[in-house]
């Protein structure tokens, strides 16, 4: 069945409540092109096994309610991948283990396949069994608590376009939001469970080998660039040494096994990296015996690519395809509403859109680093707010990168700091300090670094500080639009971007910027772009900002004026009156014109739409009503209803 259903266009929204509902425990959103976790340390040995509802609160469903969902199946469930299409045999490997071992039993089942061979198998384990093995044979692979997780209705293939369905233990496909319990599986055979729990991987390319004889096996030729990308897995980790090289390792040895690095020189500067971390490259104590084992296991488990584990993110290539195509219903979504701004309020502004970048433009000095890092610590949760709108908080982390004199963003950003931060700055905010090791702009090769680079280390956002950084010359066509096809690949990838720019120089004629033509270079760079924000200042080191909303994928923001405190590191809005403010103060009634001079009191020129607007919605919330002695609405004494009164309603 394809995914031409309203539930395929959010599957993460619609399915789960469901799934907590059903009692389902390791549930977590997967970005939808990539079949990766969108959530930090929520898979693996060391991930945290989510209770019924922890990852669907407001702030997850409205960041991730298009992803697909992913389970982290519990101790005491296991299931039994079996793929079987184009090069792949699991159905001749299942029917040699049953004739073998015995059939196995009936069981509810999960497949994107429809009613062919390919399917996971679900069946309950003795919690206290152990870790199996992570593959019962060729295309055959074992999904448990600790390796690898399940994508599950009603999430959508990513690379076949189609939906994923649960099927009932006679075959045939279940309804759509029946979610089976936890607890409603059968028990895996005992010759099974016993074949599982030996020791063995018997199809695995390094079954039976140690490290010595796989690293003579799988020589050839190294990608030096590979390398280094493996390497850095190890030198920028996160966490304890252990868990950091055994993810390098696996990395190094499934990649020898694909004859893309030579094992030998992997290895051996991944241990010599291993010993320095112990500031003992002399020596071979202490970390030997622990280095040697790490290599062993990630031998034996090559080339295993545990979704969980694998560094290196699924890429657009000839021998994996990571299809854009989706079908129109899933795509327009006529029936979903549309999803709240990233930060804002969507009936009073989109400064900040899901899947568009946040542009902020303006000369030196004027707030565009003070206001990416307010955005930045909104979205790691630390602040409740920007100027007094929410900033979505996805629980993913922030990949800032500090091109522009990082010293001087270090000495900014640490103003906002407080003790009580640390934890999840530690967690959840990693910076790159200068210029980027490859250039996105000067051909097409390195396109997807920068999102390549986001999803390896687990990040919902870049911010590109600054442009200029990344695109020397901004008017050169050529490579403006290879800046924003780079941007675009990290926002169809689930990553967004925030960017910041300075605008052309200012004339007699055009001082303070108010266009999208006042930003200096290519039109791609502002083409590509989703909310642009302009910050001016009419007297350099002063610290009255004039924000201007360029441009907004939804509501505009008014024009603000905006406080720049240098010395704490923040912006903060001057005292504007809202239209709610208004009205409360005026009782009796208001005009729309009347509004808007009151709200736009510098210049109410080209604002009374916007205003008029604003009213209706109001109205439709049920905060504004119309006066009772207010001429009807199609009067034909006062056709554009300039002299129709509103109030406030009781009790709003």
């Amino acid at each position: 069945m394809g995914s031409d259903r309203p539930e395929a266009a959010r599957p993460y929204a619609t399915g789960a409540p469901l799934y907590a509902e059903a009692g389902w425990t390791g549930v977590f959103p997967v970005v939808r092109s990539t079949k990766l976790p969108a959530l930090k340390n929520v898979t693996g040995r060391d991930g945290i096994q989510s209770q019924p509802g922890q990852y669907d609160g407001a702030h997850v469903l409205s960041a991730h309610g298009a992803a697909n969902i992913g389970v982290r199946l519990p101790r005491g469930l296991v299931g039994i991948d079996v793929d079987d299409y184009e090069t792949k045999t699991g159905a001749a490997t299942l029917a040699k283990l049953e004739a073998e071992l015995g059939p196995l039993p009936p069981t509810f089942t999960s497949t994107a396949r429809g009613d062919g061979p390919s399917r996971i198998r679900l069946y309950r384990v003795p919690e206290h069994c152990g870790e199996l093995a992570v593959s019962a044979g060729a295309d055959i692979d074992i999904i448990q608590h600790h390796h690898r997780y399940a994508v599950v209705w009603p999430s959508v293939h990513p690379k076949t376009g189609t939906a994923y369905r649960w099927y009932g233990t006679d075959g045939e496909a279940l309804p759509e939001g029946l979610i089976v319990p936890q607890d409603g599986f059968p028990d895996l055979p005992a010759a099974w469970l016993e074949h599982l729990s030996k020791p063995q991987r018997d199809q695995a390319p390094g079954a039976g080998l140690g490290a010595e004889e796989f690293t003579a096996l799988y020589g050839g030729e190294s990608d030096p660039e590979l390398v280094e990308r493996i390497r850095e897995q190890f030198a920028g980790r996160e966490g304890s040494r252990h868990d950091a090289m055994l993810r390098a390792l696996g990395w190094a040895a499934r990649s020898a096994v694909e004859g893309k690095v030579a094992a030998a020189g992997a290895f051996g500067l991944l241990e010599e990296d291993w010993y320095e971390a112990f500031d003992l490259p002399g020596s071979r104590e202490p970390g030997e015996g622990e280095f040697q084992a790490l290599l062993e296991r990630a031998v034996a488990d090559a080339p295993e690519p545990s979704a969980e584990a694998v560094s290196e993110p699924e890429t657009a290539s000839a021998e994996a395809p990571v299809s854009s195509l989706v079908g129109g219903w899933d795509f327009l979504a006529p029936d979903e509403p549309d999803e709240p701004p990233l930060w804002g309020h969507a009936d009073v502004a989109a400064l900040w859109s899901s899947g568009e970048s946040l542009f902020l433009v303006g000369p030196p000095g004027a707030g565009k680093s003070t206001l990416a890092h307010l955005v930045v610590f909104g979205r790691l949760g630390l602040l409740p707010e920007v100027f007094g709108f929410p900033v979505a908080d996805d629980g993913r982390k922030v990949l800032y990168l500090a091109m522009d004199r990082p010293k001087q963003i270090q000495r900014a950003m640490r103003r906002l700091v407080r003790p009580e931060h640390r934890t999840t700055l530690t967690e959840r905010l990693v910076f790159h300090r200068g210029p980027l090791p490859v250039s996105l702009t000067s051909s097409d090769e390195h396109r997807d670094y920068l999102r390549d680079l986001a999803l390896r280390e687990g990040a919902g956002v870049i911010v590109v500080d600054s442009i200029k950084d990344v695109l020397p010359d901004a008017s050169d066509e050529k490579a403006a639009g290879r800046y924003n096809s780079a941007r675009q690949s990290a926002l169809a990838a689930g990553v967004e971007w925030v960017e910041l720019h300075h605008n052309r120089k200012a004339n007699g004629t055009n001082k303070a910027p108010n266009t999208l033509e006042d930003v200096y270079g290519s039109r791609w760079l502002t083409a590509g772009a989703g909310s642009v924000l302009s910050l001016w200042q009419d007297e350099p080191g002063s610290p009255v900002i004039s924000l201007s909303h360029l441009r907004a994928s939804g509501e505009k923001w008014r024009d603000t004026t905006l406080i720049l405190d240098t010395e704490a590191g923040t912006l903060t809005t001057e005292s504007q009156e809202t239209l709610e403010d208004f009205a409360r103060r005026n009782p009796k009634g208001f005009t729309v014109g009347q509004a808007t001079a009151a709200l736009y009191p510098k210049s109410s020129k080209g604002k009374t739409e916007g205003v008029r607007l604003k009213i209706k919605r109001l109205e439709a919330r049920g905060v504004l009503e119309l006066c009772p002695d207010a001429d009807d609405e199609n009067s034909p004494f006062d056709p554009k209803g300039t002299l129709r009164r509103y109030r406030l309603r009781e009790g709003a």
